[in-house]
């Protein structure tokens, strides 16, 4: 325990210059600085959400994509 004790400064200065460092025998645990713990953990928008609010807007995207007609052609209709 004392060398763990001893030991305990230059693991932080690890987690904090090389990223998270991972300890434990049985369970396993991860020291990371608390920055980089905060970036992980805030709350990201859903997906969805993130999509409608960057999308292009649909003026410009009607300018770049060709129209199709997507009219059916006429059909010759059979006589019976």
């Amino acid at each position: 325990m004392a060398e763990a004790e001893a030991r305990l400064p230059e693991l932080l200065r690890f987690a904090s210059s090389s990223g998270p460092q991972r300890i434990g025998a049985e369970k396993r645990y991860i020291v990371m600085a608390e920055d980089d713990y905060e970036q992980l953990s805030k709350r990201h928008e859903p997906l969805g959400i993130w999509l409608v609010k960057n999308m292009a807007p649909a003026a410009s995207l009607a300018e770049e994509l060709p129209q199709i007609d997507r009219r059916d052609p006429p059909r010759a209709w059979a006589s019976a």
